[in-house]
């Protein structure tokens, strides 16, 4: 009976650790794969289909290769992939330099009085500007990763068709 506990716990463990990452991907709305996003995606291309009546079926549409292989395809699973690479490669740049940034962020507060433990309504102020901060920071990593979009000639022949 102990073997076969542990051969279930070992089991559970793999598959918890392979399952985990998808049920994530699917089951958070901060996902371009939340399952609602991907059911109302469907649903739209099944009306506009309809309403276009074009030759092919809605299933006969979503499994033409021509579909998954064009260029505007290929532009999206470049961009699918490019934006988390940017993204994870600038957080590494700021985490590389994580002292600097923690000084930064401490004198910056200083600068507006807030030092030491905060409670009460410097605590509040801290947040609010930690969170006004961080909005800034992504708004401005969004920014450039298009800026570099369009400044990389590589990058905007796949990027271009986002414009048209």
């Amino acid at each position: 009976m102990e073997i076969f506990n542990f051969f279930n716990l070992i089991i559970d463990s793999i598959l918890t650790a392979i399952l985990t990452p998808f049920v994530k991907l699917f089951a958070s709305a901060d996902t371009r794969f939340f399952y609602l996003h991907l059911i109302s995606g469907l649903l739209l291309v099944w009306f506009f289909q309809a309403k276009m009546s074009l030759k092919k079926n809605v299933w006969q549409s979503l499994t033409d290769k021509k579909t998954w292989t064009s260029r505007s395809a290929q532009n999206d699973y470049f961009i699918l992939f490019l934006n988390p690479f940017i993204l994870f490669a600038l957080i590494k740049v700021i985490t590389d330099q994580f002292s600097l940034t923690t000084d930064w962020i401490v004198s910056f507060f200083a600068s507006l009085g807030v030092t030491g433990q905060a409670s009460g309504s410097p605590a509040v102020l801290a947040a609010i500007g930690l969170t006004l901060t961080l909005f800034i920071a992504k708004d401005f990593v969004f920014f450039y990763v298009h800026y570099i979009a369009h400044k990389i000639p590589v990058i905007w022949e796949f990027h271009k068709i986002h414009h048209s």
